[in-house]
């Protein structure tokens, strides 16, 4: 019985045990396997890293090298046009007061009280008369229309060129001042004795054109005297200066 009992116990020893340290070899190898073929990967990865840093390190020998004719310019570049140059330095000179009309008659007729520097509403032909200095103020004056400021009978020549287009020369003319300087000139014009004339009219440095207004106070007989004798007095020492 008991040899019996030895001889089972060395079979199932035998089958049992034996198989399953047989398998947990199997499996210990298919593990091996695996973890050998990512310590390959992980080899092969770090040689491409490996690679990849060397290339970014190593500078390029191509972008070193410049291109022989970069350096090398057009031989027109240096040739300056001179009709650009004549235009450019025509376009940088000011264009202030080149064309000034005076109304002479306001200074000997009136006293100027404040003056103030308008601009003007002019059609196409007007303003080429007004830079050909074709423009008389000597009986213009301004006045109110409702709460714009005109300049009336200032006579402005007709364009030789206009033909059918051509203006009106005595029209009234809209002077264009900011709202704070209006309500100015109708408070001062409401006293007694005030009215608005125009001194000149002129082109300022940006081409435009522009008209300077005073309020004044008409001259007594007696004031336009001593204004005729104050120039007479001027002109004759200016003529002792000279002599």
């Amino acid at each position: 019985v008991a040899g019996g009992w030895l001889l089972v116990a060395g079979c199932w020893l035998l089958v049992v045990t034996g198989c399953w340290l047989l398998v947990a070899g199997c499996w210990l190898l298919v593990t091996g396997g695996w973890l050998l073929v990512a310590g390959c990967w992980w080899l092969v990865a770090g040689y491409w890293w490996l690679v990849a840093g060397c290339w970014f390190r190593v500078p390029n020998p191509k972008s070193e090298i410049q291109h022989p004719t970069s350096d090398i310019r057009h031989p027109t570049s240096d040739i300056r046009n001179p009709k650009s140059e004549i235009r450019n330095s025509l376009s940088l000179q000011p264009m202030a007061n080149i064309i000034t009309i005076k109304n002479k008659k306001a200074g000997f007729e009136y006293f100027l009280v404040e003056q103030f520097t308008a601009g003007i509403m002019l059609l196409g032909t007007e303003i080429k008369s007004v830079r050909e200095g074709k423009v008389n103020l000597t009986d213009s004056y301004c006045a109110f229309e409702g709460d714009e400021l005109y300049l009336l009978n200032a006579h402005i020549s007709e364009y030789k060129f206009g033909n059918q287009f051509n203006h009106i020369a005595k029209r009234a003319r809209k002077l264009l001042l900011n709202r704070q300087e209006l309500k100015k000139i109708i408070g001062k014009t409401r006293e007694k004795g005030l009215t608005i004339v125009p001194l000149e009219m002129f082109i300022n440095e940006k081409g435009f054109c522009k008209v300077t207004i005073s309020i004044a106070k008409g001259k007594k007989m007696y004031d336009k005297r001593e204004t005729l004798k104050t120039k007479d007095n001027k002109r004759e020492m200016d003529r002792r200066n000279e002599d």
